[in-house]
Protein backbone atom coordinates (compact mmCIF):
# COMPACT_ATOMS: atom_id res chain seq x y z
CA UNK A 1 0.00 0.00 0.00
CA UNK A 2 1.28 3.48 -0.64
CA UNK A 3 0.99 6.08 1.95
CA UNK A 4 -0.80 9.07 0.64
CA UNK A 5 0.26 12.56 2.10
CA UNK A 6 -3.11 13.86 1.75
CA UNK A 7 -3.89 15.45 4.52
CA UNK A 8 -6.73 17.48 6.20
CA UNK A 9 -5.87 21.44 6.17
CA UNK A 10 -6.71 23.03 7.90
CA UNK A 11 -6.67 20.78 10.54
CA UNK A 12 -9.74 19.72 11.85
CA UNK A 13 -11.23 20.14 15.21
CA UNK A 14 -14.04 18.16 17.19
CA UNK A 15 -16.59 20.25 18.70
CA UNK A 16 -16.51 19.89 22.38
CA UNK A 17 -20.90 19.65 22.12
CA UNK A 18 -23.00 19.25 19.59
CA UNK A 19 -26.87 19.12 19.49
CA UNK A 20 -29.47 17.45 17.13
CA UNK A 21 -30.97 20.24 14.78
CA UNK A 22 -35.06 20.23 16.02
CA UNK A 23 -37.78 22.52 15.05
CA UNK A 24 -40.31 23.70 17.15
CA UNK A 25 -40.41 24.48 21.08
CA UNK A 26 -37.12 22.77 20.86
CA UNK A 27 -35.50 25.46 18.98
CA UNK A 28 -36.45 27.82 21.60
CA UNK A 29 -35.13 26.27 24.16
CA UNK A 30 -31.75 24.87 22.80
CA UNK A 31 -29.54 27.88 24.00
CA UNK A 32 -30.24 27.51 27.52
CA UNK A 33 -30.06 23.10 26.55
CA UNK A 34 -26.78 23.88 25.00
CA UNK A 35 -25.63 26.53 28.32
CA UNK A 36 -26.82 23.58 31.19
CA UNK A 37 -24.43 21.06 28.45
CA UNK A 38 -21.72 23.35 28.73
CA UNK A 39 -21.79 23.61 32.14
CA UNK A 40 -22.10 19.97 32.79
CA UNK A 41 -19.27 19.46 30.59
CA UNK A 42 -16.92 21.94 32.13
CA UNK A 43 -17.97 20.34 35.37
CA UNK A 44 -16.62 16.38 34.21
CA UNK A 45 -13.88 18.53 32.91
CA UNK A 46 -12.36 20.18 35.84
CA UNK A 47 -14.08 18.08 38.91
CA UNK A 48 -14.76 14.60 37.59
CA UNK A 49 -17.86 12.55 37.53
CA UNK A 50 -18.61 12.98 41.42
CA UNK A 51 -19.35 16.88 40.78
CA UNK A 52 -21.54 16.12 37.94
CA UNK A 53 -24.78 16.08 40.32
CA UNK A 54 -28.06 18.13 39.21
CA UNK A 55 -27.89 20.69 41.84
CA UNK A 56 -24.18 21.24 41.00
CA UNK A 57 -24.95 21.79 37.35
CA UNK A 58 -27.84 24.46 38.64
CA UNK A 59 -25.77 25.70 41.26
CA UNK A 60 -22.83 26.21 38.31
CA UNK A 61 -25.16 27.88 35.81
CA UNK A 62 -26.58 30.36 38.03
CA UNK A 63 -30.17 29.05 37.10
CA UNK A 64 -32.79 27.22 39.08
CA UNK A 65 -33.25 23.61 39.83
CA UNK A 66 -37.02 24.05 37.85
CA UNK A 67 -35.04 25.34 34.77
CA UNK A 68 -32.46 22.09 34.74
CA UNK A 69 -34.98 19.92 35.63
CA UNK A 70 -37.65 21.16 32.65
CA UNK A 71 -34.89 20.30 29.97
CA UNK A 72 -33.59 17.49 31.83
CA UNK A 73 -35.73 15.80 34.20
CA UNK A 74 -33.18 13.65 36.01
CA UNK A 75 -29.52 12.92 36.31
CA UNK A 76 -29.83 10.06 33.86
CA UNK A 77 -31.56 12.20 31.19
CA UNK A 78 -28.42 14.79 31.75
CA UNK A 79 -26.06 12.33 31.26
CA UNK A 80 -27.26 10.80 28.04
CA UNK A 81 -27.74 14.53 26.36
CA UNK A 82 -24.35 15.12 27.47
CA UNK A 83 -22.75 11.68 26.24
CA UNK A 84 -25.11 12.32 22.73
CA UNK A 85 -23.72 16.26 22.07
CA UNK A 86 -20.24 14.78 23.04
CA UNK A 87 -20.37 12.20 20.59
CA UNK A 88 -22.12 14.42 17.73
CA UNK A 89 -18.99 16.48 17.58
CA UNK A 90 -16.87 13.14 16.67
CA UNK A 91 -19.41 11.97 14.32
CA UNK A 92 -19.19 15.42 12.51
CA UNK A 93 -15.90 15.91 12.26
CA UNK A 94 -15.50 12.11 11.24
CA UNK A 95 -18.10 13.16 8.75
CA UNK A 96 -15.86 15.73 7.00
CA UNK A 97 -12.94 13.68 6.74
CA UNK A 98 -14.81 10.20 5.37
CA UNK A 99 -17.15 12.27 2.68
CA UNK A 100 -14.62 14.62 1.17
CA UNK A 101 -14.18 13.09 -2.33
CA UNK A 102 -10.87 14.89 -2.68
CA UNK A 103 -9.36 12.19 -0.47
CA UNK A 104 -8.43 8.26 -1.63
CA UNK A 105 -8.88 5.68 0.96
CA UNK A 106 -5.46 5.81 2.48
CA UNK A 107 -5.79 9.41 3.32
CA UNK A 108 -9.37 9.27 4.52
CA UNK A 109 -8.28 6.35 6.96
CA UNK A 110 -4.99 8.04 7.87
CA UNK A 111 -6.69 11.46 8.51
CA UNK A 112 -9.32 10.18 10.57
CA UNK A 113 -6.97 8.30 12.62
CA UNK A 114 -4.89 11.48 12.85
CA UNK A 115 -7.57 13.42 13.92
CA UNK A 116 -8.34 10.82 16.78
CA UNK A 117 -4.88 10.89 17.99
CA UNK A 118 -4.69 14.35 17.52
CA UNK A 119 -7.93 14.40 20.09
CA UNK A 120 -6.62 12.20 22.33
CA UNK A 121 -3.96 14.08 23.54
CA UNK A 122 -6.46 17.39 24.48
CA UNK A 123 -6.94 18.11 28.56
CA UNK A 124 -10.23 17.94 27.70
CA UNK A 125 -10.47 14.21 26.26
CA UNK A 126 -7.69 13.11 28.75
CA UNK A 127 -9.93 14.07 31.45
CA UNK A 128 -13.34 13.02 29.98
CA UNK A 129 -12.91 9.47 28.95
CA UNK A 130 -10.86 8.20 31.43
CA UNK A 131 -13.49 9.16 34.22
CA UNK A 132 -16.34 7.86 32.29
CA UNK A 133 -14.51 4.71 31.77
CA UNK A 134 -13.95 4.55 35.16
CA UNK A 135 -17.57 5.32 36.20
CA UNK A 136 -18.45 2.20 33.71
CA UNK A 137 -17.54 -0.51 35.71
CA UNK A 138 -19.23 0.66 38.91
CA UNK A 139 -22.48 1.89 37.12
CA UNK A 140 -24.42 0.07 34.27
CA UNK A 141 -26.45 3.32 33.34
CA UNK A 142 -23.00 5.23 32.36
CA UNK A 143 -21.66 2.05 31.17
CA UNK A 144 -24.45 1.76 28.41
CA UNK A 145 -23.90 5.39 27.60
CA UNK A 146 -20.06 4.78 27.43
CA UNK A 147 -19.99 1.83 25.27
CA UNK A 148 -22.70 3.67 23.13
CA UNK A 149 -20.68 6.32 22.41
CA UNK A 150 -17.65 4.15 20.92
CA UNK A 151 -19.81 2.02 18.98
CA UNK A 152 -21.23 5.21 16.73
CA UNK A 153 -17.77 6.77 16.84
CA UNK A 154 -16.10 3.29 15.24
CA UNK A 155 -18.92 3.60 12.73
CA UNK A 156 -16.75 5.36 10.60
CA UNK A 157 -13.61 4.27 11.31
CA UNK A 158 -15.17 0.54 10.44
CA UNK A 159 -15.79 2.55 6.89
CA UNK A 160 -12.06 3.66 6.57
CA UNK A 161 -10.51 0.48 7.00
CA UNK A 162 -13.07 -1.61 5.23
CA UNK A 163 -12.29 1.28 2.23
CA UNK A 164 -8.90 0.30 2.19
CA UNK A 165 -9.23 -3.31 1.67
CA UNK A 166 -13.03 -3.77 0.28
CA UNK A 167 -12.77 -7.57 0.20
CA UNK A 168 -12.74 -7.38 4.03
CA UNK A 169 -15.62 -9.73 5.68
CA UNK A 170 -17.40 -6.82 7.95
CA UNK A 171 -16.85 -8.68 10.71
CA UNK A 172 -13.29 -8.88 10.27
CA UNK A 173 -13.36 -4.93 9.53
CA UNK A 174 -15.33 -4.62 13.18
CA UNK A 175 -12.64 -6.16 14.97
CA UNK A 176 -9.84 -4.68 13.21
CA UNK A 177 -11.73 -1.08 13.82
CA UNK A 178 -12.06 -2.24 17.77
CA UNK A 179 -8.42 -3.40 17.69
CA UNK A 180 -7.19 0.31 16.43
CA UNK A 181 -9.42 2.23 18.34
CA UNK A 182 -8.31 0.34 21.84
CA UNK A 183 -4.59 0.71 21.06
CA UNK A 184 -5.47 4.67 20.42
CA UNK A 185 -7.37 5.07 23.05
CA UNK A 186 -4.54 3.80 25.36
CA UNK A 187 -2.24 5.82 23.89
CA UNK A 188 -3.97 8.61 25.44
CA UNK A 189 -3.33 6.98 28.91
CA UNK A 190 0.76 7.53 28.18
CA UNK A 191 0.97 10.39 26.41
CA UNK A 192 -2.16 12.09 26.91
CA UNK A 193 -2.34 15.92 28.01
CA UNK A 194 0.06 16.08 31.45
CA UNK A 195 1.22 12.15 30.72
CA UNK A 196 4.73 11.30 31.10
CA UNK A 197 5.73 10.90 27.47
CA UNK A 198 3.27 13.54 26.16
CA UNK A 199 6.15 15.09 24.37
CA UNK A 200 6.71 11.60 22.40
CA UNK A 201 3.13 11.67 21.48
CA UNK A 202 4.18 12.86 17.65
CA UNK A 203 6.43 9.69 17.50
CA UNK A 204 3.77 7.52 19.16
CA UNK A 205 1.69 8.55 16.82
CA UNK A 206 3.60 7.73 13.52
CA UNK A 207 4.55 4.04 14.90
CA UNK A 208 0.80 4.02 15.43
CA UNK A 209 -0.34 4.50 11.68
CA UNK A 210 2.36 2.49 10.71
CA UNK A 211 1.06 -0.61 12.69
CA UNK A 212 -2.99 -0.09 11.58
CA UNK A 213 -1.96 0.42 7.98
CA UNK A 214 0.23 -3.38 8.27
CA UNK A 215 -2.75 -4.77 10.19
CA UNK A 216 -5.33 -3.70 7.79
CA UNK A 217 -2.36 -4.92 5.03
CA UNK A 218 -2.22 -8.61 7.17
CA UNK A 219 -5.91 -8.84 6.93
CA UNK A 220 -6.43 -8.61 3.55
CA UNK A 221 -3.16 -10.50 2.79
Amino acid sequence: MTRSSARVQPPLAVAELTLPERAGGYAKGAKTRMALLKVAHDLLVERGYGALTMRGVAAASGLRMGTLTYHFPTHEHLVAALADAIIRGYEDAFAQIMEDPALPPEARFENLCRLILDDVGTRRTTRIFPELWALSNHDAFVSERVHEMYDRARVALVRAVRGLNPAMAEREARMVSLFISSAMEGIGIFAGHGKPYRNDAETVTEIALRAFLHVCEGARA
